[in-house]
């Protein structure tokens, strides 16, 4: 019966829009964590607080007594617009996440590096680059292709980018 009513209770958003930001925080009850991250929100978000939304995700790993949260950054006018369209359609959203969070959470690291998850619940020429380092969730970043030019080149070029954000994370 959950299946046919018109009710979505949780909203993709495009990745194309959202901005993904990953800090490590002491070990802490969810409550706790969510008021660390509330703290540091001005300097992990690249948008005044007055004019976002965000929530956050808590990775399973911890290291030295240090977890991974992935915090989604949306500016308020694109989530405002993105849920009217939905409600315009005739559905509501209880919850709003990006595609790539049971991506993260499924996948097994066993070393440290780079993962690319091409595609995912976004544009066909979107991928997000996740890269792992001491077991720890270091950095998020969203790749978009263009559909014409050299794309290998523009590929190499975007991966470079969360490399030098990984040099500089140490």
């Amino acid at each position: 019966r959950t299946l046919w009513r018109r009710k979505l209770n949780v909203a993709w958003l495009p990745p194309a829009r959202v901005f993904l930001r990953v800090a490590q925080f002491p070990v802490a009850s969810p409550e706790e964590t969510r008021a660390m991250v509330e703290l540091q929100l001005e300097k992990l978000s690249p948008l005044p607080l007055t004019h976002m939304v965000w929530s956050l995700h808590v990775l399973p790993e911890t290291v030295d007594q240090q977890q991974a949260v992935v915090v989604l950054i949306v500016a308020r006018d694109v989530v405002e617009e993105f849920l009217g369209q939905l409600e315009g359609q005739g559905f509501l959203a209880d919850r709003r996440e990006l595609g790539v969070r049971d991506q993260l959470k499924a996948t097994a690291i066993n070393e440290d590096g780079a993962y690319i998850y091409a595609g995912g619940n976004g544009p066909r020429d979107t991928a997000i680059v996740a890269w792992w380092s001491g077991g720890l969730l270091r950095n998020l970043s969203v790749l978009h292709l263009p559909a014409t030019g050299d794309r290998v080149a523009q590929l190499r070029q975007q991966l470079v980018q969360p490399a030098w954000a990984g040099e500089l994370e140490g």
